[in-house]
């Protein structure tokens, strides 16, 4: 963590970014160190804002709840919304609600869908929120839960791909047979 001061304003950043290893300009660094001190703000402004649409969508799908299938889909839809955008930022805005922790809001949305599939307590929900680097950290949690992942050397991944490979081809010829029979039929009823 950095402090340096602007006009009698202590300015707290926390930076990785070593300046000295480019030797970047002292009035450079102060020209960034402000834009870096903007950049935060603006992203806790987008944060809350995101977590405000969130939260109304949240009450809006309560609401439409009982109005029956479909009601809110249409609703949101109407107003330009996609149903993967508004379900994700549902499911953000329940582990807001869940963490009390608005930061959640910015994690990725994989990271969100795959905290969601597992069992996970409040105390590791909030860890990973909190964390300096939420998907190391759950992974961490993961591999605390089901232990390690083996890894799969190269041999493996590439007998993966094959037979992956494999089952599209298959699919395809049996596409393709269907295809020629459907062809058969329309030519003998057309020389009928």
């Amino acid at each position: 963590m950095d402090e340096y001061t602007n006009e009698n304003e202590i300015i707290r950043v926390n930076r990785s970014f070593d300046f000295d290893t480019f030797n970047i300009k002292e009035s450079d660094k102060t020209n960034l160190y402000t834009l870096e001190r903007d950049i935060s703000e603006n992203q806790e402004k987008v944060t809350k804002e995101l977590c405000e649409i969130a939260k109304m969508l949240y009450e809006a799908r309560e609401i439409l709840y009982e109005y029956g299938d479909g009601c809110f889909n249409k609703w949101f839809d109407n107003l330009g919304f996609d149903k993967n955008y508004v379900s994700k930022m549902i499911d953000k805005y329940q582990l807001v609600q869940e963490t009390k922790l608005e930061k959640a809001i910015d994690l990725p949305v994989r990271l969100v869908s795959d905290m969601k599939k597992e069992d996970l307590d409040i105390e590791q929900k909030l860890e990973i929120v909190s964390s300096e680097e939420p998907k190391e950290k759950f992974k961490e949690i993961k591999e605390e839960i089901y232990g390690k992942e083996p890894e799969k050397n190269e041999v493996e991944v590439i007998l993966d791909k094959i037979h992956k490979a494999e089952i599209t081809i298959t699919k395809q010829e049996e596409k393709i047979e269907r295809l020629k029979t459907k062809l058969e039929r329309l030519r003998d009823a057309r020389d009928l």
